[in-house]
């Protein structure tokens, strides 16, 4: 196991915007997010995932949320559920027209939210994990929040997961308590020893596991390779800065496979399993550089999610100039 520290071969690797490109250059992210009542987490998810370069992001929430997340950002597309709902349709639609997942933020831990869930995996395994759509997609599923609770404790779900991260790369974002429900170990084990944590849930699980705290651990799928955020944020230490670094992954993620002419300057290959883990690590940096551009803004102490997402935009154009 090796321990990565340097952040300059990230920062280096990030791609201008293609002067020619358009929205479906950049690619189509769904945010399976917020529980009936529950849309901020949704809107900080899918707000830093337009703020880091992603082409068209759709919410896909409980009707309830409707309103308010049409309200505070509108250039998102939006799809309503309902416990009338045929789930297992609504699911396989939005999962045909993805490519890029973020599943968990505020979703909730009801009965309702375990079978949106477990409907959207089940689409997974049947739209995308054929040779050829993933030639085209390149898709990644990011499970964050509640989806790792439900996760932890839903056997069926766990399977699923293993079926769809053996084909397609899947990145999971816990923090201390998270990864305790997910692995078995204290919370105190995993305080501990961090990187030894996420190299054991990769390993074991083949996936990639960024595991959050002051400084952020992220391990690829084999375990074997680690990067270490050492730019520590206080100014993240708020409600809704997780929803923001899913959101992050997703967008850098798309700037990344856009780029084609730029992916062998990358850390990693030009596949996307490796892709994803340079975005996880890229992201995890953009986030805390965004922390500290909000923090000159408001305060360390006045910073809210939102600042931080409204920031990341500013921290990418400092790192290409």
């Amino acid at each position: 196991m090796t321990i990565q520290t340097d952040a300059s071969p990230y920062i280096n690797s990030i791609p201008s915007r293609l002067p020619d490109s358009n929205k479906g250059t950049y690619g189509k992210v769904l945010v399976l997010a917020g529980c009936k009542g529950m849309s901020g987490a949704a809107y900080l998810s899918a707000l830093a995932a337009y703020r880091t370069g992603a082409g068209l992001v759709k919410f896909l929430t409980h009707e309830e949320n409707r309103t308010i997340l049409q309200t505070l950002l509108p250039e998102a597309v939006y799809e309503g559920y309902d416990e009338k709902t045929s789930l297992k349709d609504i699911a396989l639609k939005n999962i045909s027209w993805a490519d890029v997942v973020i599943a968990g933020p505020g979703l909730g831990t009801s009965k309702l939210s375990e079978e949106i869930l477990a409907e959207t995996l089940t689409a997974i395994k049947d739209s995308w994990l054929d040779d050829e759509t993933i030639r085209k997609k390149s898709p990644i599923l990011i499970l964050d929040a509640d989806g790792l609770n439900i996760l932890s404790r839903i056997p069926s779900i766990k399977e699923d997961l293993s079926e769809i991260s053996e084909k397609v790369p899947v990145i999971v974002t816990p923090h201390p308590m998270e990864m305790s429900r997910l692995s078995g170990k204290t919370v105190q084990e995993i305080l501990d020893a961090p990187d030894m944590a996420a190299s054991e849930f990769s390993g074991n699980h083949h996936l990639i596991t960024i595991m959050k705290g002051s400084e952020t651990i992220i391990s690829d799928r084999t375990g074997e390779q680690l990067f270490k955020n050492t730019l520590k944020s206080p100014a993240l230490s708020k409600g809704g800065s997780g929803d923001v670094l899913s959101g992050a992954i997703a967008g850098i993620y798309t700037l990344l496979r856009a780029d084609t002419k730029k992916q062998d300057k990358l850390p990693g290959s030009k596949n996307n399993n490796d892709l994803s883990y340079d975005a996880s690590v890229l992201s995890v940096i953009i986030h805390a550089k965004a922390g500290q551009y909000a923090a000159k803004q408001y305060g360390i102490n006045g910073v809210l999610a939102r600042d931080t997402a409204n920031s990341l935009g500013f921290v990418i154009d400092q790192m290409l100039s």
